[in-house]
């Protein structure tokens, strides 16, 4: 009877892991893909939500939506390329403004950009205060004063900060700021 009961002994099949593996692997897979996708999502709802508001017009809901899409960083830079488009929209003076932060350094292609072609004095002035205020360097002379109603002044100032502005951006600003 000894012998029997050795012999009855039931031999467990070895368990596989390949469905745990394969489970973890698309868990792994989906995750790596919202983490990827995510930040771009963010600027893409950000820069609806500012695009509404500025149709509505609600100035308050417009610039808590640029913050917040500036917030998102360097994925975020598609986003402005679109609302500042030269499109003769009335916002766009006030987003330059809204990107106007130290933190933005991620803009200032953005900005360099703007200065260099767009046909409008006024957004020039402001995407060139802005690069100012992230680069902490001066393009604006120290003579240069705008006067309200002055435009003839306002040009030839604006014209030579810019000038200097694209200067720096070929020497110096490319290569530290990134395109």
């Amino acid at each position: 009877m000894a012998e029997a009961a050795e012999g009855s002994e039931t031999v467990q099949p070895a368990r596989s892991l390949t469905g745990f593996y394969v489970t973890v692997g698309i868990v792994a897979t989906l995750f790596a893909l919202v983490a990827w996708g995510w930040k771009p999502a963010q600027a893409r709802y950000w820069e609806r939500r500012a695009l509404r508001a500025y149709q509505k017009p609600d100035q308050a809901a417009a610039d808590d939506a640029v913050e917040k899409l500036a917030e998102v960083g360097r994925p975020a830079r598609a986003a402005f390329e679109r609302l500042l488009a030269p499109n003769a929209n009335w916002y766009r003076g006030r987003v330059v403004q809204m990107l106007g932060r130290r933190a933005n350094r991620w803009a200032l292609p953005v900005l360099v950009r703007l200065a260099r072609d767009d046909r409008d004095a006024g957004v020039r002035y402001m995407a060139l205060a802005a690069a100012e205020t992230i680069t902490g360097k001066a393009f604006f002379s120290a003579e240069f004063v705008v006067r309200r109603g002055a435009q003839s002044e306002f040009a030839p100032g604006v014209e030579q900060a810019r000038q200097q502005l694209l200067d720096w951006w070929d020497a110096e600003g490319r290569s530290r700021y990134g395109n």
